[in-house]
């Protein structure tokens, strides 16, 4: 027997009208009228006398209203059993995790949510796949990262939500000709040669470049370096290269000023702007996170929240 069909006959039982019932099921009438008949008809016996003015219940109906209604409440326990169990879930988390600042503002995410007894953040770094490809297929809850593409960013199915923005600098050998200089603009680049680190990691930062460059009216010219880390980037002379990187990166402090020069870009749009990003459909599982977040971000410098 069809457990929806089922609660379907426990709901005309209990209003002993179709008509009210097919509503409150949200179907039409005369799809209930055959669900009822095929309950009927499986069963052998007839659990409803229709009459034109009014409907009743038969012996066998009253039999199966008990049942019906005996099934209705099991069902909606489970429903409110799976609801708190999907509540009690962690939250999966993946994305720019070797970052300093994100790490920071995550570690404080969770500790956050440990205190109000929110649902566990889980961070499952994994590093040998894009990130993008695991939020779809609902692999992970939530990405951290810069929006992919701008068909990312127009995608329906995702939310991106901004959390910290921050100022793009161009780090450079200290022999290169714009070294001494105390700002640079997007535009003064057009004829250079940009780092452009492969790893999955970067390649969200490297669109975001990309964009600028194009706002500009130019396509970027790079060199490819195949890297696992910023400081694996950074290892190798940077030549007569540039490389856009965030200006608060702290492994820039590391960097001897008789060897770099790191200059900070003008421009208003010249950005890193790092996401939290989520399916549409997982909003309120995502939720407690996100609160957890907002708290977090308040211990960060104001100028860097979007």
């Amino acid at each position: 027997m069809d457990v929806q069909h089922l609660i379907e006959f426990a709901e005309v039982a209990r209003t002993l009208n179709f008509t009210e019932a097919a509503e409150a099921l949200h179907m039409t009438q005369p799809t209930l009228s055959k669900h009822i008949a095929s309950m009927e008809t499986e069963l052998g016996v007839k659990l409803l006398d229709r009459a034109p003015s009014n409907v009743t219940l038969t012996e066998a109906g009253f039999y199966i209203q008990g049942v019906a209604q005996e099934v209705v409440g099991i069902v909606e326990r489970a429903q409110r059993e799976l609801a708190a169990m999907k509540a009690r879930r962690p939250i999966v988390v993946d994305g720019r995790l070797e970052d300093d600042i994100i790490s920071g503002l995550l570690m404080a995410a969770s500790e956050i949510s440990k205190e109000q007894r929110r649902p566990p953040i889980v961070f499952n770094h994994r590093s040998n796949r894009p990130l993008h490809d695991l939020l779809l297929p609902d692999e992970i809850d939530v990405l951290i990262d810069m929006p992919q593409t701008r068909d990312w960013r127009d995608n329906d199915q995702l939310v991106h939500r901004p959390i910290l923005a921050r100022p793009m600098s161009v780090l450079m050998a200290r022999t290169h000709r714009f070294a001494e200089r105390e700002t640079l603009s997007i535009a003064d680049l057009r004829d250079e040669v940009f780092l452009q680190l492969t790893w999955n990691h970067f390649e969200s930062g490297w669109n975001t470049i990309v964009e600028l460059c194009e706002r500009a009216g130019f396509a970027p010219r790079c060199k490819l370096r195949p890297v696992r880390s910023l400081a694996e980037g950074l290892s190798a002379p940077l030549d007569d290269m540039v490389f856009v990187v965030p200006g608060d990166t702290p492994n820039l402090q590391f960097l001897s000023p008789a060897s770099y020069a790191c200059i900070p870009l003008s421009d208003n749009d010249a950005r890193f702007t790092t996401c939290v990003i989520y399916r549409t459909e997982n909003t309120e599982k995502v939720a407690p996170f996100v609160e957890s977040l907002d708290e977090a971000l308040e211990r960060v410098d104001a100028d860097r929240l979007v």
